[in-house]
């Protein structure tokens, strides 16, 4: 930032230098305009106006000599000229009105002017001054009421003298190779800063472009440990979740045999009891037989028909459990257990179950169904619907040929 503010301070410096010219060449014009002569300030301020065009002080007071430059040419009748120092005026565009007016005038006395009878004209000898040159021609006539806008009355007999108007044409100094030599050594002095001001500026940029193309390497290296470090933290999370997936699927495993191992020891401790049960059941059964006697009579008895009937025991729990239970039960044991408790049911349930384990069923299994069925249909209180199913069973296990 320094480096460029230095450059910068030193263009405006050559630019001020260059333009300290211009100020002189304007400060000599507006001398020149008010000491009266027009002819300098015309040169000066057209050197001042060449170098900067944009200067509308410097417009405004050319424009100004121009006029009266071409006020002069017409006050001495050369129309031409004063045409062309309109002409240069009307250029300027700063100064519209005066210009206007200016030409109107000057269409108006041309157009009043007679025309001149040719004369021989007396040249006066020029000065001999090498420094002047001849720029222009007027012919200088007496006016007589040009304020009234009359144009001026000449004698047929009176020569006509061209005066001739001159500008000083500066001589260069004797003594200009010294300022020209300084003003080269300030330029090669100038110039020699501005390229080492430019090759600081150009090693600036080399060390930004490697400082930043170093940063960039860093921030892509810096990124790929990053991503590195996302996709083995992804690897532990996902080795985690499925630690812990197996862990829980333990644990679901423990507990599902735990509570399998209680429900088997439910079921063992009811078979036990139902066994129990059965045993003492058995043992009265045995008992009441060996008390009876067998008896041949005419008369008519008077046990009840009850008494001839099956033994039912009042079993707990209902022919859906006994279901599922006979469902999940694999000992041999055990299934026929719940086949006896489901013949001491009346429900249509039992009698559905019973029937769905028939068709499957062989030897000790197979009879103890039907014994169970034989049982539910022999029962004074099974509804009518349930022994109807009991008959049908049995009709279709006769159509096989099976003797009940």
């Amino acid at each position: 930032m320094k480096k460029q503010i230095l450059f910068a301070a030193g263009f405006f410096f050559l630019c001020s230098f260059a333009r300290g010219s211009d100020d002189d060449a304007y400060k000599k014009g507006v001398a020149a305009y008010i000491a009266g002569n027009s002819d300098e300030a015309m040169l000066q301020l057209y050197k001042a106006h060449t170098a900067n065009p944009d200067d509308n002080k410097t417009k405004l007071l050319l424009a100004e000599v121009y006029i009266d430059q071409a006020s002069k040419a017409m006050a001495a009748g050369d129309y031409v000229a004063a045409s062309k120092y309109v002409h240069e005026a009307d250029k300027l565009k700063v100064m519209d009105d005066k210009v206007i007016r200016l030409r109107e005038s000057l269409k108006t006395l041309s157009e009043k002017t007679p025309e001149k009878p040719p004369v021989e004209k007396i040249i006066q000898e020029k000065p001999p001054t090498p420094v002047k040159k001849t720029v222009q021609k007027t012919v200088a006539t007496p006016w007589a009421g040009f304020s009234s806008g009359k144009a001026p009355q000449k004698a047929a007999s009176e020569p006509i003298i061209i005066r001739e108007r001159i500008i000083e044409r500066v001589s260069p100094p004797s003594n200009w190779k010294k300022p020209a030599a300084l003003g080269i050594i300030f330029l090669a002095f100038v110039t020699a800063i501005a390229l080492i001001f430019f090759k600081l500026y150009l090693n600036e940029r080399a060390k930004e472009s490697v400082f930043l193309e170093e940063k960039l390497a860093s921030e892509k290296r810096i990124q790929k440990e990053l991503d590195a470090l996302k996709d083995s933290a992804a690897h532990v999370k996902a080795e985690l979740a499925e630690e812990k997936k197996k862990t829980a699927l333990a644990a679901s495993h423990d507990r599902k045999n735990s509570e399998k191992n209680k429900k088997d020891e439910k079921i063992d401790i009811f078979f036990k009891k139902m066994e129990d049960s059965l045993d003492s059941v058995r043992s009265q059964r045995d008992r009441a037989r060996e008390a009876e006697k067998p008896a041949f009579t005419t008369k008519t008895s008077s046990i009840p028909l009850t008494d001839f009937l099956p033994e039912y025991t009042d079993i707990p729990l209902d022919a859906s459990s006994l279901s599922e239970m006979l469902g999940r039960a694999s000992g041999n044991s055990a299934r026929l257990n719940l086949l006896w408790a489901l013949g001491n049911k009346t429900e249509l349930k039992a009698v559905e179950t019973l029937k769905e384990h028939l068709d499957k069923a062989k030897g000790e299994e197979y009879r103890e169904i039907l014994k169970s069925l034989k049982k539910i249909a022999l029962r004074p209180e099974t509804a009518q619907t349930v022994k109807t199913a009991v008959e049908n069973i049995f009709s279709a296990q006769r159509r096989k040929g099976i003797i009940i």
